[in-house]
Protein backbone atom coordinates (compact mmCIF):
# COMPACT_ATOMS: atom_id res chain seq x y z
CA UNK A 1 0.00 0.00 0.00
CA UNK A 2 2.74 2.21 1.10
CA UNK A 3 4.45 1.50 -1.84
CA UNK A 4 2.02 2.27 -4.29
CA UNK A 5 1.54 5.44 -2.38
CA UNK A 6 4.36 6.50 -2.90
CA UNK A 7 4.15 5.80 -6.23
CA UNK A 8 1.24 7.64 -7.40
CA UNK A 9 1.61 10.64 -5.14
CA UNK A 10 5.30 10.84 -5.09
CA UNK A 11 4.78 11.05 -0.94
CA UNK A 12 6.87 11.62 1.17
CA UNK A 13 6.74 10.99 5.01
CA UNK A 14 8.78 12.93 7.82
CA UNK A 15 8.65 12.22 11.07
CA UNK A 16 9.84 14.54 13.57
CA UNK A 17 10.45 12.58 16.86
CA UNK A 18 9.89 9.35 18.48
CA UNK A 19 7.17 7.23 20.66
CA UNK A 20 7.71 6.14 23.68
CA UNK A 21 6.34 2.55 24.65
CA UNK A 22 5.49 3.83 27.97
CA UNK A 23 3.59 7.04 26.81
CA UNK A 24 0.47 7.39 24.77
CA UNK A 25 -0.09 9.91 21.87
CA UNK A 26 -3.03 11.65 20.07
CA UNK A 27 -2.36 12.59 16.43
CA UNK A 28 -4.03 15.28 15.38
CA UNK A 29 -4.21 15.27 12.10
CA UNK A 30 -4.97 18.15 9.69
CA UNK A 31 -6.73 19.02 6.96
CA UNK A 32 -9.56 16.06 6.34
CA UNK A 33 -9.92 16.58 3.12
CA UNK A 34 -12.33 13.36 2.02
CA UNK A 35 -11.25 10.95 4.10
CA UNK A 36 -8.01 10.05 6.18
CA UNK A 37 -5.93 8.98 3.20
CA UNK A 38 -2.51 9.51 4.64
CA UNK A 39 -3.74 7.34 7.79
CA UNK A 40 -2.73 3.93 6.50
CA UNK A 41 0.84 5.21 5.36
CA UNK A 42 2.36 7.01 8.93
CA UNK A 43 0.09 3.93 10.74
CA UNK A 44 2.65 1.55 9.15
CA UNK A 45 5.31 3.59 9.12
CA UNK A 46 4.91 3.77 13.19
CA UNK A 47 4.59 -0.16 13.75
CA UNK A 48 7.59 -0.48 11.25
CA UNK A 49 9.78 1.80 13.57
CA UNK A 50 7.92 1.68 17.06
CA UNK A 51 5.71 -1.44 17.35
CA UNK A 52 2.88 0.94 18.06
CA UNK A 53 -0.68 -0.02 16.69
CA UNK A 54 -2.28 3.35 15.73
CA UNK A 55 -6.11 3.69 16.14
CA UNK A 56 -8.36 5.93 14.24
CA UNK A 57 -11.40 8.07 15.42
CA UNK A 58 -14.19 8.27 12.82
CA UNK A 59 -17.78 9.41 13.39
CA UNK A 60 -20.47 7.67 15.15
CA UNK A 61 -22.74 7.46 12.05
CA UNK A 62 -19.95 4.53 10.40
CA UNK A 63 -21.32 2.35 12.99
CA UNK A 64 -24.32 2.40 11.89
CA UNK A 65 -23.96 0.97 8.68
CA UNK A 66 -23.33 -3.06 9.03
CA UNK A 67 -20.55 -4.31 6.62
CA UNK A 68 -18.89 -0.61 7.16
CA UNK A 69 -18.66 -0.83 10.94
CA UNK A 70 -17.26 -4.40 10.81
CA UNK A 71 -14.09 -3.62 8.36
CA UNK A 72 -14.03 0.11 10.21
CA UNK A 73 -13.13 -1.81 13.84
CA UNK A 74 -11.07 -4.35 12.08
CA UNK A 75 -8.72 -1.62 10.72
CA UNK A 76 -8.40 0.08 13.96
CA UNK A 77 -11.18 2.19 14.47
CA UNK A 78 -13.17 3.85 18.02
CA UNK A 79 -15.57 6.45 18.11
CA UNK A 80 -14.84 9.75 18.24
CA UNK A 81 -16.55 11.10 21.70
CA UNK A 82 -14.80 12.18 24.57
CA UNK A 83 -15.47 8.83 26.71
CA UNK A 84 -14.42 6.31 24.74
CA UNK A 85 -11.28 8.50 23.45
CA UNK A 86 -9.93 8.79 26.66
CA UNK A 87 -10.29 5.25 27.18
CA UNK A 88 -8.47 4.50 23.94
CA UNK A 89 -5.71 6.79 24.89
CA UNK A 90 -5.07 4.65 28.15
CA UNK A 91 -4.52 1.88 26.67
CA UNK A 92 -0.94 0.05 26.48
CA UNK A 93 1.65 -0.38 24.02
CA UNK A 94 1.61 -1.44 21.79
CA UNK A 95 -2.15 0.45 20.83
CA UNK A 96 -0.92 3.57 22.42
CA UNK A 97 -1.39 6.11 19.75
CA UNK A 98 -4.78 7.24 18.75
CA UNK A 99 -5.35 9.19 15.43
CA UNK A 100 -7.80 12.07 15.38
CA UNK A 101 -9.04 14.34 13.02
CA UNK A 102 -10.95 17.43 14.34
CA UNK A 103 -12.05 19.07 11.92
CA UNK A 104 -14.47 16.36 11.14
CA UNK A 105 -17.44 16.34 8.92
CA UNK A 106 -17.25 20.22 8.98
CA UNK A 107 -13.78 20.32 7.64
CA UNK A 108 -14.79 18.15 4.66
CA UNK A 109 -16.37 21.39 3.08
CA UNK A 110 -12.97 23.08 3.94
CA UNK A 111 -9.59 23.95 1.59
CA UNK A 112 -11.74 23.58 -1.82
CA UNK A 113 -9.41 26.97 -3.06
CA UNK A 114 -7.20 27.29 0.09
CA UNK A 115 -5.68 25.66 3.10
CA UNK A 116 -7.99 26.03 5.60
CA UNK A 117 -8.90 23.62 8.88
CA UNK A 118 -11.46 24.05 11.70
CA UNK A 119 -8.96 23.95 15.45
CA UNK A 120 -9.95 27.65 17.19
CA UNK A 121 -12.96 26.28 18.39
CA UNK A 122 -11.31 22.81 18.89
CA UNK A 123 -10.14 23.12 22.38
CA UNK A 124 -11.48 19.78 23.56
CA UNK A 125 -8.66 18.00 22.29
CA UNK A 126 -6.57 19.92 24.49
CA UNK A 127 -9.05 19.26 27.30
CA UNK A 128 -8.92 15.47 26.77
CA UNK A 129 -4.71 15.92 26.62
CA UNK A 130 -4.99 17.06 29.60
CA UNK A 131 -7.08 14.70 31.28
CA UNK A 132 -5.24 12.00 29.74
CA UNK A 133 -1.63 13.20 29.85
CA UNK A 134 -1.39 11.76 26.37
CA UNK A 135 1.21 13.44 24.44
CA UNK A 136 -0.16 15.40 21.44
CA UNK A 137 1.46 15.18 17.66
CA UNK A 138 0.41 17.16 15.34
CA UNK A 139 0.15 16.45 11.70
CA UNK A 140 -0.21 18.30 8.56
CA UNK A 141 -0.62 16.43 5.16
CA UNK A 142 0.08 18.53 2.29
CA UNK A 143 -1.67 17.90 -0.69
CA UNK A 144 -4.75 15.73 0.69
CA UNK A 145 -7.21 18.79 -0.13
CA UNK A 146 -6.23 18.07 -4.08
CA UNK A 147 -6.87 14.71 -3.82
CA UNK A 148 -10.19 14.96 -4.80
CA UNK A 149 -11.89 17.84 -6.08
CA UNK A 150 -14.84 18.77 -3.63
CA UNK A 151 -17.71 21.21 -5.40
CA UNK A 152 -18.92 22.70 -2.40
CA UNK A 153 -17.37 25.04 -0.15
CA UNK A 154 -17.71 25.46 4.35
CA UNK A 155 -20.77 28.14 3.17
CA UNK A 156 -22.75 26.09 0.86
CA UNK A 157 -25.94 24.71 1.73
CA UNK A 158 -24.63 20.85 1.29
CA UNK A 159 -22.43 21.97 4.60
CA UNK A 160 -24.98 23.08 6.16
CA UNK A 161 -27.52 20.34 5.65
CA UNK A 162 -24.44 17.92 6.90
CA UNK A 163 -24.04 19.46 10.20
CA UNK A 164 -27.76 19.17 10.78
CA UNK A 165 -27.79 15.80 9.81
CA UNK A 166 -24.48 15.10 11.55
CA UNK A 167 -23.30 13.03 8.34
CA UNK A 168 -21.26 14.26 5.37
CA UNK A 169 -23.32 14.98 1.71
CA UNK A 170 -20.14 16.34 0.17
CA UNK A 171 -20.04 15.98 -3.20
CA UNK A 172 -16.42 15.04 -5.25
CA UNK A 173 -14.83 14.51 -8.47
CA UNK A 174 -11.54 12.33 -9.14
CA UNK A 175 -9.00 12.30 -11.50
CA UNK A 176 -10.32 13.46 -15.15
CA UNK A 177 -13.45 15.32 -13.61
CA UNK A 178 -15.46 11.46 -12.98
CA UNK A 179 -18.30 12.24 -10.25
CA UNK A 180 -17.46 10.30 -7.49
CA UNK A 181 -14.99 8.51 -9.05
CA UNK A 182 -12.46 6.38 -6.70
CA UNK A 183 -9.51 7.75 -8.42
CA UNK A 184 -7.95 10.37 -6.80
CA UNK A 185 -6.30 13.23 -8.66
CA UNK A 186 -2.34 12.61 -8.98
CA UNK A 187 -1.18 15.25 -7.24
CA UNK A 188 1.92 15.77 -4.76
CA UNK A 189 1.53 14.63 -0.87
CA UNK A 190 3.81 15.64 1.88
CA UNK A 191 2.89 13.95 4.91
CA UNK A 192 4.23 15.40 8.70
CA UNK A 193 4.46 14.28 11.97
CA UNK A 194 5.62 16.53 14.13
CA UNK A 195 7.26 16.74 17.28
CA UNK A 196 5.18 15.31 20.36
CA UNK A 197 3.94 17.91 22.69
CA UNK A 198 4.69 16.69 26.20
CA UNK A 199 1.32 17.02 28.64
CA UNK A 200 1.33 16.97 32.29
CA UNK A 201 -2.07 14.89 33.49
CA UNK A 202 -4.31 17.19 35.15
CA UNK A 203 -7.59 15.01 36.46
CA UNK A 204 -10.19 18.28 36.13
CA UNK A 205 -8.41 20.76 34.45
CA UNK A 206 -9.09 24.83 34.21
CA UNK A 207 -10.52 26.66 31.27
CA UNK A 208 -6.74 28.97 31.47
CA UNK A 209 -4.96 25.56 31.22
CA UNK A 210 -7.20 24.28 28.45
CA UNK A 211 -6.71 27.30 26.37
CA UNK A 212 -2.71 27.65 27.14
CA UNK A 213 -2.43 24.21 25.84
CA UNK A 214 -4.51 24.48 23.11
CA UNK A 215 -2.67 27.82 22.36
CA UNK A 216 0.78 25.60 22.07
CA UNK A 217 -0.42 23.02 20.12
CA UNK A 218 -1.84 25.71 17.38
CA UNK A 219 1.51 27.40 17.36
CA UNK A 220 3.15 23.94 17.10
CA UNK A 221 1.24 23.33 14.30
CA UNK A 222 1.75 26.96 12.64
CA UNK A 223 5.59 26.40 13.11
CA UNK A 224 5.40 22.62 11.71
CA UNK A 225 3.46 23.98 8.42
CA UNK A 226 6.06 26.69 7.97
CA UNK A 227 8.87 24.77 8.22
CA UNK A 228 7.66 21.95 5.59
CA UNK A 229 5.47 23.80 3.11
CA UNK A 230 8.50 24.36 0.60
CA UNK A 231 8.59 20.85 -0.24
CA UNK A 232 5.66 21.33 -2.20
CA UNK A 233 6.83 23.64 -4.49
CA UNK A 234 7.36 27.24 -5.08
CA UNK A 235 3.66 27.26 -7.63
CA UNK A 236 1.92 25.66 -4.58
CA UNK A 237 3.76 27.90 -1.55
CA UNK A 238 2.04 30.53 -4.01
CA UNK A 239 -1.22 29.29 -4.31
CA UNK A 240 -1.66 27.84 -0.75
CA UNK A 241 1.24 28.99 1.73
CA UNK A 242 -0.86 30.20 4.00
CA UNK A 243 -3.05 28.57 6.64
CA UNK A 244 -6.33 29.50 7.27
CA UNK A 245 -8.80 29.35 10.68
CA UNK A 246 -12.15 28.36 10.01
CA UNK A 247 -13.18 31.96 10.74
CA UNK A 248 -10.90 33.13 7.48
CA UNK A 249 -8.02 34.22 9.49
CA UNK A 250 -4.43 33.54 8.71
CA UNK A 251 -3.50 31.08 11.98
CA UNK A 252 0.29 33.24 12.07
CA UNK A 253 -2.36 36.54 12.62
CA UNK A 254 -3.67 34.42 15.95
CA UNK A 255 -0.19 33.75 17.20
CA UNK A 256 0.75 37.63 16.85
Amino acid sequence: MNAGIRSYFGAELIIEGELDKQKNYLIVSHPHGLFGIAYGYYAFELHQRFGTITLFTAADVILSIPLLRRTMVWWGMTKVGAAPLKRSLCEPWPFNAVQLQPGGIAEMFYGTDREQIILAKRKGLAKVALQTGVCLVPNYVFGVNEVYTRWFGPNSLAARVSSVLRTSLVAWSGRWGIPFSPVPNRVKMIIVLGKPIEVERIEEPTSEQVEALHARYVDALADLFDRHKHRMGEEWVARRGTLFLEDGKPIRAKRE
